[in-house]
């Protein structure tokens, strides 16, 4: 039979055993819980942006608050052929408008992934706070495939503005 102090006993073991369980696991657990996920994309692993955002493996196009979503926001800027996209993450969107005279393909789809995130230690220098990704990009057609030649790596330059948003700075081949 219990008395109130074996059972007094027994929940101070009980939590006892709890609080030495979790001081055991908070460590992983925390790293786990703390870690970012990874920059780069895995070799063979693609990202998709095309007409329609359902066909989209991006889920932020439109929202800018991080330099990959900036990116993948200009992208979609062409692939759909919105330049309301470029607006909100260019600021010299108008330099290029002649492109979206024509409309958009839609059988046409970009096949990239992620090469690289490169965030500049904080206080190094002039190009703090700027943010470099690069993209291996391949054209698609629905029915075809993507292009397998490998035309070369794709770099854009971005800075957060003053609202949280991520603005493209440039952009070009990365050898350039």
């Amino acid at each position: 039979m219990f008395t109130r102090d074996t059972l007094i006993l027994s929940y101070i073991r009980g939590l006892c055993c709890g609080l030495v369980c979790l001081l055991l696991l908070y460590p992983p657990l925390a790293a786990f819980a703390q870690a970012p996920p990874p920059d780069e994309d895995q070799a063979g692993q693609w990202r998709v942006l095309a007409r329609t955002a359902d066909a989209t493996t991006s889920r932020c196009v439109g929202r800018p608050a991080t330099p990959l979503c900036a990116v993948e926001t200009l992208l979609a800027c062409f692939q759909r052929g919105r330049i309301d996209l470029c607006h909100l993450v260019d600021d010299n969107a108008d330099e290029y408008a002649e492109a979206f005279a024509s409309p958009a393909d839609p059988e046409r789809y970009l096949a990239y992934r992620v090469v690289s995130i490169e965030r500049p230690a904080e206080g190094a220098g002039p190009d703090a706070g700027e943010v470099t990704v690069t993209l291996d990009q391949r054209e698609g057609r629905l029915g075809q495939g993507i292009d397998p030649r490998l035309p070369p790596l794709s770099r854009f330059l971005l800075r957060q503005d003053g609202h949280g948003s991520w603005k493209i700075l440039g952009w070009g081949e990365a050898d350039q």
